[in-house]
């Protein structure tokens, strides 16, 4: 996607001006003075000021996506989820929030010929991505904050943020922001860490040392964040669990290089669904 085309999804983050000028080396902002820098190619829309969590953020991430990434099948189990959706026939472009530095949920969505703009906090991330994805005109990906995404009104027919919210010091400004830029009747994919007490009593305390090491801030029910989505005109469609305890038993025998892709997927298949008490909540969304 070239920059004259992306100016087309662009508002300014800071002020949201609906229109951005695009410059040699930079994205300018009329009203509010604002430039935004674009680095190796990359439009980077980080604010000014940034909150505490943010810059932990951007440390923990840009150290993390240093070293190289490889395919998992645990990413092919989430394309499933996200793109097996009988509104995606009628979906032209597509977000996602936090892409990684692996953008296999870009590359998917090439596969599907949609338009599609990954973006992440950490550039290291996005710069991984930008050289992992085949070159398309219909593809972008930009450096971003999840709570001052850079985008104008009514812009996507869907959005993915896969494991995003629970890094945000202000997530409902997250949500705030995500269906405003969302289309009338677009749709939002949310996958997020389910309430501790959910977790089989002796998994919370292994569960509460990784959320503290990635800088998870807070847990999710159904009902907390279908309260906060409601308040955006976002209407929760159907949900569904992953993470039981079956997924354990998935993951110590792939770790062992012990497990032949058809067991793999049998358990993955058998571990998505209604029972209440796996670690990760999967969400659709639809805006009103």
């Amino acid at each position: 996607m070239n920059f004259k085309t992306l100016t087309s999804y662009l508002a300014c983050p800071h002020c949201q001006h609906q229109k951005l000028i695009f410059q040699k080396k930079s994205f300018f902002c009329p009203h509010c003075q604002q430039n935004y820098p674009i680095k190796h190619g990359i439009p980077i829309f980080l604010p000014s000021k940034k909150d505490s969590q943010e810059k932990n953020q951007i440390r923990i991430f840009n150290q993390h996506y240093q070293k190289p990434k490889k395919p998992t099948l645990w990413q092919q189990s989430m394309l499933k989820r996200i793109f097996h959706q009988t509104f995606i026939k009628n979906t032209k472009n597509y977000l996602d929030i936090g892409c990684g530095s692996s953008a296999y949920t870009i590359k998917h969505a090439q596969r599907l010929h949609l338009s599609a703009i990954g973006t992440d906090i950490s550039f290291e991330a996005v710069l991984k991505a930008k050289k992992n994805t085949p070159p398309s005109s219909k593809t972008a990906f930009i450096v971003a904050s999840a709570q001052s995404l850079p985008f104008k009104k009514n812009s996507f027919d869907y959005v993915s943020c896969i494991s995003v919210l629970e890094h945000l010091k202000n997530h409902q400004q997250a949500i705030k922001i995500i269906a405003q830029i969302l289309k009338p009747t677009g749709h939002l994919f949310l996958v997020l860490p389910n309430h501790y007490q959910q977790l089989p009593f002796f998994l919370r305390p292994i569960k509460l040392y990784f959320d503290q090491k990635i800088g998870h801030l807070r847990t999710y029910s159904v009902n907390s964040i279908k309260k906060i989505c409601q308040k955006n005109n976002l209407n929760l469609g159907h949900y569904f669990y992953n993470g039981h305890l079956l997924k354990i038993f998935q993951i110590i025998l792939q770790k062992l290089n012990f497990i032949p892709q058809k067991l793999w997927w049998s358990i993955e298949k058998n571990d998505i669904n209604k029972n209440p008490h796996g670690a990760q909540i999967n969400l659709i969304f639809q805006k009103k």
